[in-house]
């Protein structure tokens, strides 16, 4: 009987006992950049039950909760290691270390504000390794003026050719574009396509003429006329000329072709001198002057085309004169000279003369 009752207790204590141990083990879950393990421990706090499962943790590993706090029965432990990567921030590289698992992640971990315009390489969901260069490009907003016009644009393209190129601006071979294509864009910056053409242009010339003079035997002295009008000429000139939108900006000449020669205008100066036969007839009087052309004069009565020579009573001078006009009217004056002929007998500022007409 004794020994029965000694069995049964021991059999109490036993299964008491292996309550109590079940009830000290735990079920965690252990997640190592995002790869999760199940593991069973009687660790009391998480850096032990990293411990136990042999999990190393580095000095910037981050460990989620801390490695200090409880262990509790299905809890789930996240290690993120501790990752040494770059970052080109607008260009500008930055050495960081990460423990987020995504690109996305990391530019919330390295407080970048963020866009969905920006762009970034590689993909926001990529995965994020030791090593990796992330490179991140904010979105400006910018204006590009081209044909006439001005389009306001955000965008985040590396370059201002790759900005003209997303936006379907084409550009022609001799086109300029400012800033150059190469230049990253920046916010507020104004970019100008040039269009720029090339033209072989024709322009007429007009050539003036030129006037000769030449002495004629068959016209009366100090007459002159007309014997050949005078024409323009013609000449055409070639030129190339570069446009930037729309506005000339050079011109060359390449050559140039007379395709009418001028004509020059001729004017025949009388050299012939009238003569007088001066046996039919005088008169004595006073003579005065008139704008008229040639050695002609005004006389009351004669035949037009009569020729009279003039003397000067006061000097002896002569002319022979053509009468071409009817006049003078005014009192004791017998013959009116043109100015030509007059200044031959006198000054013209004399006015009235003393004469001798004969004819």
């Amino acid at each position: 009987m004794r020994r029965k009752l000694l069995r049964g207790a021991l059999v109490v204590v036993l299964a008491t006992g292996a309550t109590a141990y079940a009830s000290l083990e735990k079920s965690v879950v252990v997640n190592v950049e995002g790869r999760p393990v199940a593991v069973r421990t009687f660790a009391f706090s998480v850096g032990d039950a990293l411990r136990r499962a042999g999990v190393s943790v580095g000095p910037a590993d981050r460990v989620e909760p801390a490695l200090s706090a409880d262990l509790t029965d299905g809890l789930v432990i996240r290690v993120f290691r501790a990752k040494p990567i770059t970052i080109l921030l607008d260009g500008k590289p930055r050495r960081v270390i990460v423990t987020s698992l995504t690109v996305d992640d990391v530019l919330g971990e390295i407080n970048v504000r963020n866009s969905l315009a920006d762009s970034v390489r590689p993909s926001r969901s990529a995965r994020v390794s030791e090593g990796m260069t992330i490179t991140y490009r904010r979105a400006v907003a910018l204006r590009v003026v081209h044909d006439g016009k001005t389009e306001r644009v955000i965008t985040n393209a590396a370059t201002v050719g790759r900005v003209l190129a997303e936006m379907g601006v084409e550009r022609g071979p001799k086109d300029k574009v400012r800033p150059g294509l190469g230049v990253a864009p920046s916010a507020g910056m104004v970019i100008r396509v040039l269009r720029v053409g090339v033209r072989v242009e024709q322009v007429q010339q007009a050539i003036a003429f030129d006037t000769t003079r030449r002495r004629d035997l068959r016209l009366e002295y100090g007459l002159r006329r007309t014997s050949q009008v005078g024409r323009q000429g013609m000449r055409v000139l070639r030129y190339r000329s570069v446009y930037v939108d729309g506005i000339r900006v050079s011109r060359r000449l390449l050559g140039s072709k007379v395709v009418r020669p001028a004509r020059d205008r001729v004017i025949s100066i009388g050299a012939h001198f009238p003569r007088c036969r001066c046996d039919r007839g005088s008169q004595n009087g006073t003579a005065s002057w008139y704008g008229a052309s040639g050695l002609t004069a005004a006389h009351r009565t004669l035949p037009m085309g009569t020729v009279v020579r003039v003397r000067n009573r006061e000097n002896g001078r002569t002319v022979n004169v053509v009468i071409r006009d009817r006049g003078p009217y005014g009192k004791g004056r017998i013959i009116d000279l043109s100015d030509e002929a007059f200044a031959r007998l006198a000054p013209l500022g004399k006015g009235l003369i003393r004469v001798e007409i004969e004819w």
